[in-house]
C-alpha cells in the first residue's frame, strides 16, 4: 500500500485495484442554511472529481440558482431538514456525526476505499471523531478509511463545499415546500 495526496489529504491506496482510481474515492462537501434558525437545510454533494477538492484562493458564493443543476452532471447531492426538536433530541457532541452519516447513508457502496469529507465550519477533535464514527458504522467503511477537513470559509475555498453552499441556499430561499417534501435527495435523520 502507498499514500497518495488528494486535495491536502493523504490517503492510503491499494497498488493492485482494476478499478479507476476515481471510482475508489468519494469526496463529499456538506453545507447548511439558515443556521441557527429552523428548520436549517444540511446538503451534501458527492463527487469523484479530484478538481471539486482542489483549495482555491477564493471562490464567490453564488446566489443565481439559473445554473445550479448543470453542476450535476458529474456529481450527486443529498439534503436533510433539521428541526429545532431534533437539535434538542441529539447531544451536541454527536450532532454533526448524526447529520452527516444521515446525508451520506446511500451513496457510500462497497467499492469505496476511501471518504474524504469536506465540512464548513469548525468541527473540534470530538465532533470529528463521532462523525468518523457514526459514518463507519452507518456506512460499513473502516474508519481508517474517513477523513474528516473542516473549518470556517470552507465553502470559499472548496469547490465541493461551496456547490453545497448554493444547494442550501437554494432549498432554503426559493425552492416550493411541495418541490422539497418530494424530492428524491431528501434523506431523514438516521435517529
Amino acid at each position: 500500500m502507498h499514500w497518495r495526496k488528494r486535495g491536502d489529504i493523504y490517503i492510503p491506496e491499494s497498488e493492485n485495484s482494476s478499478k479507476a482510481l476515481e471510482n475508489r474515492v468519494l469526496y463529499v462537501g456538506i453545507d447548511e442554511s439558515n443556521h441557527g434558525k429552523f428548520p436549517e437545510v444540511f446538503v451534501s454533494v458527492f463527487s469523484n472529481l479530484e478538481k471539486d477538492i482542489e483549495k482555491q484562493p477564493y471562490i464567490p458564493k453564488s446566489r443565481n440558482h439559473n445554473k445550479l443543476f448543470g453542476k450535476f452532471s458529474k456529481r450527486d447531492y443529498s439534503f436533510l431538514l433539521v428541526s429545532e426538536n431534533d437539535h434538542k433530541r441529539i447531544p451536541k457532541y454527536e450532532f454533526m456525526g448524526v447529520v452527516t452519516a444521515s446525508l451520506i447513508k446511500d451513496k457510500v457502496g462497497r467499492d469505496i476505499e476511501n471518504l474524504l469529507i469536506y465540512l464548513d465550519g469548525e468541527i473540534g477533535q470530538t465532533k470529528q471523531f463521532f462523525i468518523k464514527y457514526l459514518v463507519s458504522k452507518t456506512c460499513n467503511i473502516e474508519i481508517k478509511r474517513i477523513h474528516v477537513k473542516s473549518g470556517a470559509g470552507m465553502d470559499t475555498k472548496y469547490k465541493i463545499v461551496n456547490i453545497a453552499d448554493q444547494m442550501a441556499h437554494y432549498l432554503f430561499r426559493e425552492a416550493p415546500p411541495k418541490k422539497i417534501s418530494e424530492n428524491k435527495h431528501r434523506r431523514y435523520l438516521i435517529r
